[in-house]
Order: structure tokens, then C-alpha cells, then sequence
């Protein structure tokens, strides 16, 4: 009783900040997929588990960085390298090493490609932490809480010494370090759904995702599992399942949490929305030359 007390409050506290909690532990059945968005919704409202068998051309990140064919991600790029050569020596010479010099924004605001109306207090923020206006928890302590997630990451991977300094893997500068551990963890995802498949009964579960309305229409913010949809996304899959963690209405935007404490105007949050609907992540990559 005590633990599962615990465990609520650890997931509750991560919600608030705007991150996913996951656990590993002993294989078990996945939820129930269906492709009826609304009955997914309905089924979670009432404490059931169910995923969405999402579309990847519905899926982005917070960066503005996209899953569908008509879009680009790094990740999915460097997929594409990768599969040139599955006995690569590592990093060096890699598209992500080539990535990691080109894309170096210096701050939160700068991290969502092609955005120029971020909140002027984002500019004192780490690019590490994309900070949304409908998050709970205000940017400094989104920041710390990243902070330590990257290093824990890092640790995990083997390198207790690399932090948040040396980078992080969306986005450059990173030390040489950060950089191989980000190349060999795309290396391994990307050997692994290649060789057996995607599987849901491994590793920690589905796909988490923020469900986002504007005009109708869905977006799915992938927030954990961004290596899992890119490997999926390079192998042309179609769709992924993806639990969905909350639904984000646009008509609601004035309560937002970050617009109801005036760290995001009304305005830079509708704009942040539309771009994430409009934005062009293809010409974006082509004009920084990451593709041709």
C-alpha cells in the first residue's frame, strides 16, 4: 500500500513537470489497441488502458520536428545513415555527428526550429528544456528535473561522468562522449526492430503522447519513445501504438497552465500550435543543409 502510495506521487510529480514516468520490470500483456481515437479516449476517462494505433504522419515532437513522410527528424535521418552501414565503427563520420555541429540553438526559444514567438524568459533557459504552455510545471524546474534525467540516462548507458553539459541528444553542441552514446543507442533501437520486429512487450511499455486539438484535427507529441518511432519511421511503418497521456483542447488555451501564469500569452501559445500544425520540417532541414 505504502509502495503504490509512493509510486503515485513519483508519477504525479513527473506529470507536473511535464515528463513520462515508465517502469521496467517483468514482460506483460500490452493494453488493447484500436484505431477509434474517441473510443481510446472514452476507455482511459473511466481508469481503462487502451492505445491509439496512431499515424506517423500525426507525429511530432515539441521541437517541431515530425514523423510523416512528408516531414524530417533527426533521428529518422540518421536511421537512413545508418542502415547504409550496420557495421559502422561509430559516431565519428555519422550523419548525427554532422547534425550535432550544424543545429546548436543556444537556448529553449531557439530549440523549436523555425519558431520566433517563444516567451522572451525561454531565452534564459537551456535548449535541453522544451517548455510548452500547456505544461503544469514553470520552465527552471522542468530544467533542473531534465538536468538530472540526462545524466541518469547517461549513467545507465555506462558514462556516470557525462552530464547535461556535454549535450543532449536532440540537439548540438555534445561532447564526443554524449555523441556516441546517442549514436549507439540509435544503432541498437534500430537493430533490434530490424532484426525481430516491434514489439510492445518489451522495454517499458508504449509510446507515451500528448494529444493535441486545433480546428479539429490531432496532433500526437511524442514525449517518451522518440527513438522507438524513429527506427519505426525509417522502416516505413505506417503507424505506431501510442498511449496517450493527455489531451491538449485548443478552444481551452486561455487556462492553459504556463498562459494562466503569464509565462506564455495567449497569443505566443496559439502561434506555438499552429506551427507545430504548419510548420515544414523538410525545408527546414534542407535550408540548415542536412539534406539535400
Amino acid at each position: 500500500m505504502i509502495r503504490d502510495f509512493i509510486k503515485t506521487i513519483v508519477k504525479n510529480l513527473f506529470k507536473f513537470l511535464g515528463l513520462e514516468v515508465t517502469s521496467v520490470g517483468p514482460e506483460r500483456e500490452p493494453p488493447q489497441v484500436f484505431n477509434d481515437l474517441e473510443k481510446v479516449l472514452g476507455l482511459n476517462r473511466i481508469g481503462l488502458q487502451a492505445s491509439y494505433e496512431c499515424s506517423l504522419d500525426q507525429c511530432l515532437i515539441l521541437s517541431g520536428f515530425s514523423f510523416s513522410k512528408t516531414g524530417w527528424h533527426p533521428f529518422v535521418e540518421a536511421y537512413h545513415d545508418i542502415s547504409q552501414d550496420l557495421d559502422r565503427s561509430g559516431f565519428k563520420g555519422s550523419f548525427l555527428e554532422k547534425y550535432y555541429k550544424i543545429w546548436t540553438p543556444a537556448c529553449s526559444s531557439e530549440a523549436i526550429a523555425g519558431f520566433n514567438n517563444a516567451p522572451e524568459m525561454l531565452k534564459s533557459i537551456e535548449p535541453f528544456t522544451l517548455h510548452a504552455p500547456w505544461m503544469e510545471a514553470n520552465p527552471q524546474d522542468r530544467q533542473a528535473m531534465i538536468a538530472i534525467i540526462i545524466a541518469n540516462e547517461n549513467k545507465a548507458a555506462g558514462f556516470p561522468e557525462v552530464t547535461a553539459k556535454d549535450g543532449y541528444g536532440l540537439h548540438g553542441p555534445v561532447s564526443e562522449k554524449k555523441g556516441e552514446i546517442e549514436f549507439r543507442r540509435l544503432l541498437n533501437v534500430y537493430k533490434s526492430i530490424k532484426a525481430k520486429g516491434y514489439d510492445r512487450t518489451q522495454g517499458d511499455g508504449d509510446v507515451t503522447a500528448i494529444a493535441i486539438e486545433y480546428n479539429g484535427e490531432f496532433r500526437f507529441c511524442i514525449m517518451h519513445g522518440q527513438h522507438r518511432v524513429a527506427a519505426v519511421a525509417a522502416l516505413e511503418f505506417r503507424t505506431v501504438p501510442v498511449k496517450i497521456t493527455n489531451v491538449i483542447q485548443y478552444e481551452e488555451i486561455e487556462h492553459w497552465p504556463q498562459v494562466h501564469r503569464n509565462y506564455w500569452s495567449v497569443s505566443q501559445a496559439q502561434n506555438y500550435v499552429e506551427h507545430l500544425f504548419s510548420f515544414d520540417s523538410k525545408s527546414w532541414a534542407r535550408s540548415k543543409g542536412l539534406i539535400g
